[in-house]
């Protein structure tokens, strides 16, 4: 197998992220042109590897990210990192391991690793008054929808429903207190 042509090393191989059929399959679109950008195979590789896993080892995290961090393609290394990052089959242990390295990739790899650890207390926690300002200060609108949805925290709606926010936030947070109020 002519594994350079499309960027591989044999590593891949080596720790099963690829195999020969999928390979000369692509070899095969790669010569007839069907996409001359070789970085998009590698990404399809990871991405069916880790859609096709049931849950993950700790070795093959670790065998995942030295393949992604010998990756030329730094936006495409980044791209492959956050879907194993975002995957609902890592542990917690995992998802430590993963953050080690991800963090690497840039302030957007750091933000995304902070919105996570947020996104999974507000899914997790009971609203403290901590977790509502470490939402509203991270500014992202889907992660104060989430906190509207799951607080029935009169306080934290009625100041979400204030005139400093959007709209759309408002909106949510005024609807979010009638159905409090109705029951």
């Amino acid at each position: 197998m002519n594994l350079e042509e499309l960027g591989y090393t044999q590593k891949w191989i080596e720790y099963k992220i690829l195999d020969e059929k999928n390979f000369t399959s692509q070899l095969a679109d790669y010569q007839n042109g069907r996409d001359e950008n070789t970085e998009h195979y590698r990404y399809a590789t990871l991405r069916n590897w880790i859609e096709n896993k049931i849950n993950f080892s700790n070795y093959e995290i670790n065998n995942f990210l030295e393949i992604i961090t010998a990756e030329p393609d730094i936006s495409m290394a980044g791209s492959a990192v956050k879907l194993l990052y975002l995957s609902s089959k890592i542990s917690e242990e995992q998802s430590r391991i993963i953050e080690k390295k991800f963090k690497l990739f840039g302030e957007w790899a750091v933000k995304l690793i902070d919105r996570e650890a947020i996104n999974r207390r507000l899914l997790q926690e009971e609203l403290t008054h901590d977790l509502f300002i470490k939402t509203i200060e991270f500014g992202d609108h889907n992660l104060i929808r989430l906190m509207i949805y799951r607080t029935n925290n009169i306080a934290f709606l009625n100041e979400l429903n204030s005139n400093i926010y959007s709209k759309k936030i408002r909106n949510l947070a005024s609807e979010k207190l009638k159905k409090l109020n109705l029951n």
